[in-house]
C-alpha cells in the first residue's frame, strides 16, 4: 500500500511539474554574489607579471576563494558576452565593458563594494 502511494504521488509530482512554466527571465548569479564575500577575493595574490593567481594549494581557504573568483569572472564574461549581443541586436555598440579588460572588472568591484558595502 506504502509503495502504491509513493508511486501515485510521484506520478502527481511529475505530472504537474511537466506544465509548470518557467519564469519568463532567469539569473544565476555565482556563489559569491554580494559585496561582503566579493571583498574577500580580493585576498588572493595575482602576479604582476602574467596575472596569474598565486595559491598555496594545501590551505583549502586559499583554493575555495581561487574557485570561487574563476566562478565571478567566468560569470562576468558570460554576462558581459550577453549584453555586448542584445546591444548589436538592438544596433547599439556592443562594448558593454567600455573597452576595459577582464583584469580590470574585479578591482573595480572591490572599490564599488568597499564604497557600498551593502
Amino acid at each position: 500500500m506504502k509503495w502504491l502511494l509513493s508511486v501515485g504521488a510521484m506520478a502527481l509530482t511529475l505530472t504537474f511539474s511537466a506544465y509548470a512554466e518557467p519564469p519568463p527571465h532567469l539569473a544565476l548569479p555565482p556563489g559569491f554574489s554580494r559585496c561582503f564575500d566579493l571583498l574577500r577575493l580580493e585576498s588572493l595574490h595575482f602576479d604582476p607579471k602574467d596575472g596569474s593567481v598565486l595559491i598555496n594549494v594545501n590551505d583549502k581557504n586559499q583554493l575555495e576563494l581561487f574557485h570561487e573568483y574563476i566562478g565571478v569572472t567566468g560569470w562576468l564574461r558570460g554576462y558581459f558576452t550577453a549584453m555586448n549581443t542584445a546591444r548589436a541586436i538592438n544596433g547599439l555598440t556592443p562594448d558593454a565593458t567600455k573597452s576595459t579588460e577582464q583584469k580590470e572588472w574585479m578591482p573595480w568591484i572591490y572599490s564599488y563594494c568597499r564604497t557600498h558595502p551593502m
